[in-house]
Formats: C-alpha cells, structure tokens, sequence
C-alpha cells in the first residue's frame, strides 16, 4: 500500500495518492474538489 500526501496551494491544502503495489491502481483524494479520481482500468494491466 502506497500513501502520499501533497500540500497543493498557499492554504495548507492536502491532497492524497493511495495506491496498490500489486495491482498497481491508485486514486487521488483532493478534499478540495469534493471529487475521489482512480486510474482507468487500463492504466493496471
């Protein structure tokens, strides 16, 4: 398991990358956005 956290911006927003060494899929967690983004299926294989 893989988790990153970035500081994005001038007001001390994070946002996260967790991602599956096996598998090797990942999303993005930007609470700032209110939106959770994941790797195509195809970016895996």
């Amino acid at each position: 398991m893989i988790i990153k956290q970035l500081e994005i911006g001038y007001m001390d927003n994070f946002c996260y990358i967790v991602g599956c060494e096996d598998t090797r899929k990942s999303l993005v967690i930007d609470p700032d956005s209110g939106k959770i983004h994941s790797t195509p299926d195809e970016a895996a294989g």
